[in-house]
C-alpha cells in the first residue's frame, strides 16, 4: 500500500504523511517539497523518497527509513507537528548540497548512516543504533556539540576534520577519517578498537 505516490508541496508549510499501515513512496520527482516533513509509518511500514527538498525531517516508522533531499540550505532532523526526531528499523540519510544538522534524536534499530554530500555533518542530539553499525560522511567536516553516539561500529569520514568528543559517546568499534585536513577528535565512555 502506498500513502503517497506523487508529489507532495506546501511551499511555505509542512507536509505530513501518515500511513498508518503502509509505505510511503515516491513516484514523481521532486517528490515532496515543503519547509517541513512529517512522515509516520505504521505497521511495517517503510519509507522511501528519494527527491525532497525540505528543510526539516521528523520520522516515526516501523520499517526502513530511505531519505534524500536537495536543499542548498540544509536538512535538520527535528521536530514536525506532533513528531521529533527520527525513529526507524534502519536509516539511510542523505543531502546532497546543504549542511545536515541533527538537532534532535536518531533511533534505529539496525543500521543507518547520515551523509551531506556537500556540506558539514553537526551532531545536536543522540544517534544511536541498539544493535547495529552507524556511519557519518561528511563532504566538510563533522562537529559533535552534545549527545551520544551508540553503535556496534562507527565509522566517520569527512575532508575537513573530525571533533565526536562527547563523553558518552559508546562504539565498539571505531573508523574515522580526515581526508584532506583538520585533525580527528574522538572521546568514548569505554576503550574502543
Amino acid at each position: 500500500v502506498s500513502q503517497s505516490r506523487y508529489p507532495r508541496t506546501a511551499s511555505t508549510g509542512n507536509v505530513s504523511l501518515n500511513a498508518v499501515s503502509g509505505d510511503i513512496v515516491d513516484g514523481t520527482t521532486p517528490s515532496l517539497i515543503g519547509k517541513g516533513a512529517e512522515l509516520v509509518a505504521g505497521g511495517t511500514g517503510n519509507v522511501t523518497l528519494s527527491n525532497m527538498k525540505v528543510g526539516v525531517v521528523a520520522v516515526n516508522a516501523a520499517g526502513d527509513v530511505n531519505l534524500t533531499n536537495d536543499q542548498a540550505s540544509g536538512l535538520t532532523v527535528g521536530v514536525v507537528g506532533s513528531t521529533s526526531g527520527i525513529a526507524a528499523k534502519s536509516l539511510n540519510l542523505e543531502e546532497k548540497t546543504g549542511d545536515v544538522s541533527v538537532n534532535n534524536n536518531v533511533n534505529v534499530a539496525q543500521d543507518a548512516s547520515i551523509k551531506a554530500d556537500a556540506g558539514d555533518v553537526f551532531l545536536g542530539a543522540d544517534v544511536t543504533s541498539a544493535s547495529g553499525n552507524i556511519l557519518i560522511d561528511a563532504y566538510k567536516g563533522i562537529t559533535q556539540t552534545a549527545g551520544k553516539i551508540l553503535a556496534n561500529v562507527l565509522t566517520l569520514t569527512a575532508q575537513n576534520g573530525i571533533n565526536v568528543a562527547q563523553s558518552d559517546n559508546n562504539a565498539n568499534k571505531l573508523t574515522a577519517k580526515s581526508t584532506v585536513a583538520g585533525d580527528v577528535s574522538y572521546k568514548d565512555v569505554v576503550r574502543v578498537s
